[in-house]
């Protein structure tokens, strides 16, 4: 969302750009077929930055909702919330990224595929107050241990 409205700003997405954009995400997908199939996360995840793009440009996409009913309405759920959302703040922004993740991983466990665990694996920069940044890392972080070798 702060990107896309970054390109706003300076004017870089035109009318052009949401054509170009609209046309890319129809390319990219295949329709639904109304199961769930092994690109329904990456239609999921698709739709999710189309509708902020679409949000941020005024643009209207509903069209997507015809060929991707079920991605699109959980996209419509994962986005809502990042759209009404003050992200001024790095602490607000690292906190809607996290309840992102987490409502993928829930909106995959009810289509009955696998998660991804995003929550868990995906490296966020840490935005840390004062008093966390005199406490000794344990007390911050979760520090996980891995049997994998190279």
């Amino acid at each position: 969302a702060i990107t896309y409205r970054e390109l706003e700003a300076k004017g870089i997405l035109t009318p052009k750009t949401v054509d170009a954009y609209l046309a890319g995400v129809k390319a990219e997908l295949t329709p639904e077929n109304g199961e769930m199939d092994d690109e329904s996360l990456w239609r999921l995840l698709t739709l999710a930055d189309a509708l902020v793009f679409a949000s941020v440009s005024g643009a209207y996409f509903k069209s997507l909702s015809g060929l991707y009913p079920l991605a699109y309405t959980a996209a419509e759920k994962l986005v809502t919330p990042i759209l009404s959302a003050d992200l001024k703040q790095p602490r607000h922004v690292r906190r809607q990224m996290v309840a992102m993740f987490a409502g993928v991983d829930d909106i995959m466990s009810q289509w009955g595929r696998p998660t991804i665990n995003a929550k868990e694996y995906v490296t966020l920069p840490s935005v840390l107050s004062e008093g966390q940044l005199n406490l000794p890392v344990s007390q911050v972080f979760t520090i996980y241990h891995s049997e994998m070798i190279d």
